[in-house]
């Protein structure tokens, strides 16, 4: 029951927390964009694959 909360709570906290995290370049911005590309890909992929899916399958 809690699992809903929690990630809702994570979702609106983590842009306001990363702020400062950007701002002062405390990350790799290649390995941010070498993982940030590929994922997009993935979801574009998955998308399709489920979205080919059968609903029997599905539930």
């Amino acid at each position: 029951m809690a699992f809903p909360f929690m990630m809702g709570s994570c979702a609106y906290h983590m842009p306001a927390a990363s702020i400062r995290f950007i701002r002062e370049g405390a990350f790799n911005k290649k390995a941010g964009i070498a993982m940030a590309i590929p994922g997009i890909v993935a979801v574009l992929i998955a998308a399709l694959v489920v979205k080919s899916l059968p609903l029997d399958i599905l539930k």
